[in-house]
Parts: C-alpha cells; structure tokens; sequence
C-alpha cells in the first residue's frame, strides 16, 4: 500500500510517458533538495527559529517528498538513510585541506575517528566514505522500486559526485571574489543530487 497512492502514479506515469514531464520532475526534485539540504546546514533564518537543529526540519522535508514518490518501504529507507546521513558529522574533511582539521571546535566523534583511521590525512576520500554510506544504506530500497542499472548505478557515484560538490564549491569561490561561502555552493550543488538520486528510484 502506498501513502499516497494517487500521487505517485500519477507522477511517474506522467514522467514516463512524455519528454517534457521527465526533465520537470527532476527540476522539481532537484529543487526541493537543494533548498532542504540548505536548509540542514542552516541558510534559512526562517526554519533556524524553528526549534531544535535545522536537521530536524530537512529530515522532515525529505521524508515528506520521499513518502510521495516512493513506496512507503522505500520512503522509510530513504527517510532513515537521510535522517542517518545529517547526524554523522563531516566538518573536520568538508574543507579539503583549505583548513586544519583542529580548527574544528569540538573534539573528534567515535565516527571520524573510524573514517581517519581509514582514511588516513586524505580529505576527499574522508568526506567520500561518509557520503558512500548513504549510499550503502540506500540499497535495501531497491527490492521496492523497479530497477534496473541506473538505480544502483546512481547509488554508485552518490559518494563522488558530493565530493565534487564540495571541491566545485571552494573551487568556484577561490576563482570568483564576488562568492563568499564555499560550503554554501556545496550544499546547494549536493541538494540537487540528493534529488536527482531520488529520482532515479523512482
């Protein structure tokens, strides 16, 4: 049983069947994410009144897309797996060597000191391990969607393409002096792949 079980068929049938629903719903999802995931690293001084963390709210959000395009055992995956995702920390790599890891304020969790010790000093495959098991624990939601290749092949390069979201982000600020926040770029960047991720499960 669906949670919503108009919507849905509706949804992909139309996606499915024309060439230009297709391209909207991605821009739709790819929208919606950018602005949840912005709205997790607290860009919106409207849900940072809102109480407890930002996180909350995204989790929130993204379940609530989720649970209308997926089947509602997907739907729960895809809103633990995300829920899982905002609380594992990554501040001490998001950076990628553009600051010491020390300058982060807190001392170190039990899980960045597993990924260092895998790890080692390398930034990007640090951040890249935290994103890929998003990705890991996502593949359980492909027995109930109807898949192919390209569901596990979007599973696959999840974990790189975030880091090239944070790498572009500092990128695009070190070569442009009117853009100030790198990991502003990022999380925009990495909320349209969370959407497009979600929309190849579909």
């Amino acid at each position: 049983m669906e949670w919503c079980p108009f919507i849905r068929p509706f949804l992909l049938q139309t996606a499915s069947n024309t060439m230009i629903m297709s391209p909207i719903l991605q821009l739709l999802l790819a929208c919606s994410f950018i602005v949840i995931n912005r709205i997790r690293g607290g860009g919106f001084k409207i849900t940072n009144n809102l109480p407890g963390h930002p996180r909350f709210t995204a989790i929130v959000l993204s379940a609530i897309v989720a649970s209308i395009l997926l089947p509602w055992q997907a739907a729960i995956i895809w809103s633990a797996t995300y829920a899982a995702w905002t609380f594992l920390p990554h501040g001490r790599w998001m950076t990628l060597y553009r600051h010491p890891r020390e300058n982060t304020v807190r001392q170190p969790s039990w899980f960045e000191i597993a990924v260092e010790k895998i790890a080692g000093k390398n930034d990007y495959i640090a951040l890249g391990l935290k994103n890929a098991i998003f990705a890991i624990l996502l593949i359980p939601s492909l027995y109930f969607v109807e898949h192919d290749w390209i569901e596990p092949a979007a599973l696959v390069v999840f974990a790189p393409l975030s880091v090239w979201a944070y790498a572009t982000g500092w990128r695009i600020v070190e070569e442009n002096s009117r853009i100030s926040d790198p990991l502003c770029v990022a999380e925009l960047l990495q909320g349209a792949i969370f959407g497009m991720t979600l929309f190849f499960l579909l």
